[in-house]
């Protein structure tokens, strides 16, 4: 295999070079194979299938959000909990990928929290300003320009979405640089514990699986991807967070974090 062929696809967690391809997968909603590859630095995979949602499934979107409302409504409390506990100076959170605002609005409400949220998905953003009319809520992508700063920025199942994260991620360190504030990011991570899934012939057509959604799913992150990308964005500190919307409460102070499950 020439150089060229082993380069041509580097890691879009840590930028390695050291990527394979592994095997082609069949997509859901596309139907068709797409590669799939694998970055032996960090162990994440990822896939480019070029779909794009259209306005039914962006409302479909919204429904699942709604179906699951009352789960994310129990996780929202179980985090913020342990933010109150182990970070009681954070009082503001900007939230990138808000969907409906269903977290947002339990900051807002119950942790007394100054908020804000950005998505792209209209239909969340508007399904959220009628029903938690006193949320700031904003579509569109966020962007490293805005005057209020905040606490801590909050990524919930976005960063796999992306073809590139480590753009997004970068001005979120940046941001987070600028004003002494944390993140906290959380992905899906495709870990050891499901490779077997690589065997089955079919396993992006079974719900549950982690490439079912590979058509939306770009990059699957492992825990090792994720604490290397914070690093090579000048993190001082990635701790994981097992509960709910499992992730890393991701630092640049250079304070000692100790585990934030308590």
């Amino acid at each position: 295999m020439s150089i060229k062929k082993f380069t041509e696809c580097n890691c879009p967690v840590c930028e390695s070079p050291f990527t394979v391809y592994l095997r082609n997968i069949q997509t859901r909603r596309l139907q068709r194979d797409i590669p799939i590859y694998y970055c032996m630095d960090c162990g994440s995979f990822n896939n480019v299938s070029g779909y794009i949602e259209d306005n039914n499934q962006l409302m479909r979107d919204v429904e699942w959000h709604i179906s699951v409302s009352e789960r994310n409504e129990k996780w929202s409390r179980n985090f913020l909990n342990a933010v109150r506990y182990k970070f009681p100076e954070v009082k503001s959170i900007l939230e990138i990928g808000c969907g409906t605002g269903t977290f947002l609005n339990i900051a807002q409400k119950e942790y007394g929290m100054r908020v804000v949220g950005y998505d792209t998905n209209q239909f969340a953003i508007d399904w959220g300003r009628q029903n938690y009319p006193d949320l700031p809520l904003i579509c569109g992508l966020w962007t490293n320009d805005i005057d209020a700063k905040f606490d801590l920025i909050v990524s919930i199942s976005t960063l796999e979405h992306l073809e590139k994260p480590r753009l997004l991620f970068s001005e979120i360190a940046k941001s987070c640089q600028q004003n002494g504030a944390a993140t906290y990011i959380s992905v899906p991570y495709f870990e050891k514990e499901y490779w077997h899934e690589f065997l089955q012939s079919d396993t992006a057509k079974v719900s549950g699986t982690m490439l079912y959604h590979s058509d939306v799913h770009i990059v699957h992150f492992t825990k090792r991807g994720m604490v290397t990308m914070a690093e090579q964005m000048g993190a001082t500190s990635a701790i994981f967070f097992p509960r709910g919307w499992h992730g890393h409460w991701i630092d640049f102070s250079g304070r000692h974090i100790e585990e934030m499950d308590s």
